[in-house]
């Protein structure tokens, strides 16, 4: 075996323990939760989770790639793993997402300026078809509060709050 067939065998050893967790214990838990309120948790603990320097180390190297670098035209990833449109969509955790392993992230639509998106309940789960619905619209602080995130300039959540 080549060292990238005992890498692509060790990796799918990894993931398939990570799936039977997360079918097992993770899926069924967070299905008892509404869906947009564990969304928000979850974003919360991220944001926690920036304060700890150790922990961000550990969880980098445990989640560092594996997999060769994806190059696509001019751009380079560091996985064919990336992150849609629409879990960060104020743009303000993408470096914490970032060190969860996933090659790209999305922050999805930005409009000129700040919109709150559709009216309370707007994501539903279809747990018998394994689907979601998110019908959340297109909430986002705006432009010019993503640009200054984006450039560093603004990191704590000020849209939501």
């Amino acid at each position: 075996m080549t060292k990238i067939q005992i890498d692509i065998v060790l990796l799918c050893h990894e993931t398939k323990n990570i799936m039977i967790m997360y079918k097992s214990i993770l899926r069924p838990w967070l299905f008892r939760m509404d869906a947009e309120k564990i969304h928000g948790q979850i974003v919360a603990l991220l944001h926690v989770y920036r304060h700890f320097p150790p922990v961000k180390c550990l969880l980098r190297a445990f989640y560092r790639p594996k997999a060769t670098p994806f190059q696509w035209r001019n751009l380079t990833f560091a996985n064919r793993v990336g992150l849609s449109a629409g879990f960060d969509k104020e743009a303000n955790c993408f470096d914490e997402l970032s060190d969860l392993g996933f090659g790209f992230l999305e922050v999805g639509t930005v409009t000129p300026e700040k919109v709150t998106g559709n009216p309370f309940p707007r994501i539903f789960r279809l747990p018998e078809n394994h689907a979601l619905v998110s019908r959340t619209g297109f909430n986002n602080p705006g432009k010019e509060v993503v640009l200054k995130i984006c450039n560093g300039n603004e990191k704590e959540n000020t849209f939501w709050e």
